[in-house]
């Protein structure tokens, strides 16, 4: 079983769990309200075998998650205190950095501010990156154009191109 636990400043306590079959599952605690409890576990909206999930929260009021499947697909989906989830019904792909062979695990990370990044780790040890960077016209996956590019834009992390990756590139 694999785990990710987040929380959205002080307003909501959520943990995800893939299970033994493959299921994305969570739950969670409005921790804005004292007499709350946690809620019991619920399939979150996510059709493939999941095999790896990370959760952040990009900005103060917010929760991420993302998720690994066997295709070697990463999917995410958001929570907005204002706003619930979104997609309501279903997670978006991010796409697949090492194609179909063997990714096996992914974790992220958040600067604040909608500044964060998705990392997936290949069987035979590679890492793969995407950003995501809150710049001048608002926030997008910075994904990498240059001849070192992976599957669907990710970046080969710790490459000499991928430096430039974690800023927008009119700094």
């Amino acid at each position: 079983m694999k785990i990710s636990a987040v929380a959205a400043s002080d307003l909501r306590t959520e943990v995800f769990q893939v299970n033994s079959a493959g299921d994305l599952e969570h739950r969670w605690l409005d921790t804005t309200r004292p007499a709350a409890e946690w809620t019991a576990w619920r399939r979150a909206p996510f059709e493939p075998v999941a095999v790896a999930v990370a959760a952040i929260s990009g900005w103060a009021e917010q929760i991420e998650v993302f998720v690994l499947d066997t295709s070697g697909t990463v999917w995410n989906r958001w929570w907005w205190h204002d706003r619930g989830w979104t997609p309501v019904d279903r997670f978006n792909p991010l796409g697949a950095p090492f194609g179909r062979s063997g990714s096996r695990d992914l974790s992220a990370l958040s600067a604040g501010n909608g500044h964060f990044n998705v990392f997936v780790g290949a069987e035979d040890g590679r890492l793969a990156v995407l950003p995501h960077i809150n710049g001048p016209q608002g926030p997008y996956w910075h994904r990498c154009d240059t001849a070192e590019r992976l599957g669907d834009g990710w970046w080969p992390a710790f490459s000499p191109a991928s430096t430039g990756a974690y800023r927008h590139p009119e700094r």
